[in-house]
């Protein structure tokens, strides 16, 4: 197994807690990702629920590389591009 792959399952596994996030405003994507992570909470899954949710994507990882950022809620191959 890749390395990075394998340290990503044990981070997983490791977790305690992985936050599901349906963000409706990109004001709000980085707030409430460091609040996550000062609360402990390193992994996020973010919905592709809103027609936001790339984009604050994009910025949760700019703002905070250490985030582990998950997608869900893909369900075209344009979101599967994008993320």
């Amino acid at each position: 197994m890749d390395t990075k792959l394998k340290v990503l399952e044990n981070n997983i596994e490791n977790a305690g807690v992985i936050a599901v996030l349906v963000v409706d405003e990109l004001k709000h994507a980085i707030p409430l990702a460091h609040a996550l992570l000062e609360g402990g909470v390193r992994i996020i899954e973010l919905t592709l629920r809103t027609p936001v949710a790339i984009e604050a994507g994009k910025l949760i990882k700019k703002e905070l590389p250490e985030v582990i950022l998950g997608f869900g809620t893909v369900i075209t191959k344009e979101q599967v591009s994008a993320v």
